[in-house]
């Protein structure tokens, strides 16, 4: 008893708390969509069970049935969560679209990418299946030794897991004979198609189990055979779990390795014989919410017993209580309130409300995909609804064929920081030495006047700004920058110039990069689960160019179905600023200008010398016009400024017919002050839009709360009520309350609610609301 004490505590102090398990969920609006519809998402990020603090990037790549990827893009991770969205193109054909995510990935760890399925529906066509159904089912009885060995002379356990060929459970019944047809014992599965027997089996016996299939008839199965050796048993308590080692052999050296989910938590030799029973205890508080497994190997490697256990099965999985108060009729409110336990300190919340004919996919949700998908072997039909229902929870766990591999814990976990936008500049391949000779040589004489090295001019705006901010960036020997402390969320203009003036007019091109291109290196993942068959990577696709998150039109707007983001034009753009700039110089008139030029922007102005007389020339057919300047009409001979170089001047406006000119055709000139007249015009600009982080946007919510309202949206075929990925519940707030309006069909919703509390426990919550037969509008 002494040298199994000593095992004991050898054990127990020596358990990886330093392993990173990871886990990813995303959380989606809906479950169906139809291409142009906009997929708002939620992704959730655990690492050991709770929320991923050290996390910042998600990489997700979105592809069709074929797993040809149509967009890669990162997300921004903030204390384990991530909200944004993407567009499914217009064009896109396929029944379902296909979703990998990942984080930073760890040094020999294997750990395949997040997998979600969407479905995308075709209402201008049949929608075709993807597999064919078989007219009649083919029924299979799982039979599992608890373990995975029968051990002789001892008690036993053995499960029966009831499946189709679709893995779904179904109700039989049997009996365990013995090879003297003798009966020992019988048993009927439960709706989740699982039953346990126990019995002392006999090496010199052999047994069968004999059930009667969905159809009726007599079917046979036999058990394996008993024999002597060693396995493993999990014992799950309140505030500790412990492993036992059960063993009908001489004394013998056995090697376990114990892990959850990914995270290994010990190994080690032990000896174990028939004489003594070896227990290994574990306080459930170095424990996270998982799949426990335990692995007996023997010195050849050979494994002699395998064991799996859902910890925390009672108390993982939270349901709010949710009231709500329904409107009745078109557009009319809805009111809903959660509240959560008040054990519950903090929780994450994403909130779906959505229409009654939206169809619904309950095989995947949170607690499947962080509990389960990381160590599948295979997808399992339904596997909450199954657990749900059953009272054998840890048969179900036992039944399933879990994925042993673990991370390693004396591998170096990769810190994982911000991305920021690096670029570099390409010229010529006989123009770059010439070039950054001469760049290194004005940067040794700044440095020895001002101490400080200066490299290129970075400017930078997002659409929703009105001017560019402007750092500076220092190139190395291949031309490469970095702009430190810059984020890029959507879209942003860019404008790379040099500093050094004799450098200014060199023709150059910027290629920058957002993301490592190897983050993407690894094939798309899609899973199978047809029965027999494993998950599996799609073909290698070649990719050069992935669709941003928004479609553009003809006239530059940036469209999402669900939300407009205006998006101008850069002329447009600079219009409007010019326009501001002059507002107290300009003429006021209601009269639109037929036509406006914008001379800083011309590539023939920046080329070579023009005076404006020559530029007026170009572009205005010949014909006869008053001219002002800065508002001020100019008769001959004040016109001399025509004469001047035309780079003076930002904004020139034609009318062919000016009130205040008495109607005369009239050009509106308007010229920069002098220290706003580059020095520098003509110098060589790079300019492009990139793309970086996905957007964070808030979901707009309709409002119905007036009449007026009600009226100005004639036709409301809204299919997402109601989206709210960034709810918060602590223990001073434990309870929400939100209002929602219907759509114009006003048939019921479908919510759902799903979280992840600081504990690591995992709310679910969906339920389908019909509205009143007699308040449903006619169709």
């Amino acid at each position: 008893m002494r040298l199994i004490l000593l095992t004991i505590i050898t054990l127990f102090a020596s358990l990886h708390l330093k392993a990173q398990s990871r886990s990813i969920y995303i959380h989606t609006d809906r479950d169906y969509y139809i291409p142009t519809d906009t997929v708002w998402f939620k992704a959730y990020l655990l690492e050991d069970g709770r929320p991923a603090n050290t996390v910042f990037n998600l990489y997700m790549r979105m592809a069709n049935d074929e797993g040809i990827e149509f967009q890669r893009s990162v997300a921004m991770v903030t204390e384990g969560i991530s909200a944004s969205f993407f567009i499914i193109p217009p064009d896109f054909k396929g029944n379902n679209i296909y979703i990998n995510a990942y984080a930073r990935s760890q040094p020999y760890c294997v750990q395949k990418p997040y997998f979600k399925k969407l479905g995308v529906l075709h209402f201008d066509e049949a929608q075709t299946s993807s597999a064919a159904h078989p007219k009649s089912k083919q029924t299979f009885l799982h039979i599992k030794p608890s373990g995975g060995i029968l051990l002789s002379g001892i008690e036993n356990q053995v499960l029966f897991h009831a499946l189709d060929q679709s893995g779904l459970p179904f109700m039989t019944k049997g009996s365990l004979l013995d090879d003297q047809n003798k009966q020992i014992t019988t048993f009927e599965t439960d709706s989740a198609g699982l039953a346990e027997v126990t019995f002392i089996p006999s090496t010199s016996a052999r047994y069968r189990i004999e059930w009667v299939d969905a159809k009726g008839d007599l079917r046979r199965n036999s058990l394996p055979q008993a024999v002597l050796g060693t396995k493993a048993h999990i014992v799950a308590d309140t505030n500790l779990t412990s492993i036992q080692l059960q063993s009908n052999n001489e004394a013998q050296t056995v090697y376990i390795k114990a892990s959850i989910g990914q995270r290994l938590l010990f190994s080690q030799n032990i000896e174990v014989s028939s004489a003594k029973k070896t227990n290994i205890p574990i306080q459930n508080s170095d424990l996270e919410y998982g799949i426990m497994q335990v692995q007996i190997s023997d010195s050849q490697g050979n494994v002699l017993s395998k064991q799996s256990q859902l910890i925390g099965q009672n108390t993982i999985e939270i349901t709010p209580r949710v009231s709500i108060e329904q409107g009745t009729g078109s557009k009319s409110a809805n009111r809903l309130s959660l509240t959560l336990p008040k054990t519950i300190e903090r929780a994450s919340l994403s909130i779906s409300i959505t229409d009654i004919d939206v169809p619904i996919d309950s095989s995947s949700n949170i607690v499947t995909d962080l509990i389960f998908k990381p160590i599948t072997a295979y997808e399992i039909p339904s596997a909450l609804k199954i657990l749900q229902s059953t009272k054998h929870k840890d048969l179900f766990i036992q039944s399933q064929s879990w994925l042993s591999e673990v991370c390693p814990t004396d591998s170096v976990i990769q810190p994982d920081t911000l991305i920021v936008l690096s670029g570099q500049i390409s010229m010529q391949a006989n123009t770059w030495p010439k070039f950054y000779k001469r760049y290194l040589k004005y940067n040794q004489r700044n440095f020895k006047e001002t101490g400080k090295r200066r490299g290129i001019s970075f400017g930078y705006k997002d659409f929703q700004r009105l001017g560019f901010k402007y750092t500076e960036a220092e190139m190395d020997s291949l031309g490469r920058f970095t702009v430190p402390n810059l984020i890029v969320f959507d879209s942003m203009d860019t404008r790379v110039s040099q500093i050094h003036s004799l450098l200014k007019f060199y023709p150059f091109k910027v290629n920058y990069t957002f993301v490592a291109p190897n983050k993407y290196k690894t094939p798309f993942y899609i899973p199978i689960s047809k029965a027999g068959q494993k998950p599996g990577y799609s073909k290698p696709q070649e990719h050069t160019n992935f669709k941003s998150y928004y479609y553009t039109d003809a006239k530059g707007n940036r469209i999402l179905p669900t939300v407009n983001v205006k998006r101008l034009t850069k002329r447009q753009r600079d219009i409007s600023l010019l326009e501001r700039r002059f507002k107290l110089q300009d003429i006021p008139t209601n009269l639109e200008p037929d036509q406006i030029l914008l001379p800083l922007l011309d590539e023939e102005v920046q080329k070579r010398d023009m005076s404006l007389y020559d530029y007026l020339r170009r572009h205005l057919n010949g014909y006869n016009y008053v001219t002002y300047l800065n508002g001020q009409r100019k008769r001959d001979p004040d016109r001399a400024f025509l004469m001047a170089d035309v780079s003076n001047y930002a904004y020139i406006k034609c009318y062919r017919s000016f009130p205040p000119a008495n109607g005369a055709a009239a050009v509106l000139i308007f010229e920069l002050a002098p220290s706003e007249k580059d020095r520098d015009f003509g110098k060589y600009v790079d300019e492009q839009t990139i793309l970086g982080y996905m957007p964070i946007k808030q979901f707009t919510q309709r409002d119905y709360s007036s009449e007026i309202d009600k009226e100005l949206t004639p036709e409301d075929n809204r299919m997402t009520l109601y989206w709210d990925p960034f709810v918060s519940i602590d223990s001073t707030a434990a309870s929400k309350q939100i209002k929602f309006f219907n759509n114009s069909k006003a048939k019921g919703f479908c919510i759902t609610i799903q979280g992840v509390c600081n504990t690591g426990q995992l709310v679910y919550y969906r339920r389908i609301f019909n509205s009143p037969r007699s308040e449903r509008p006619e169709k």
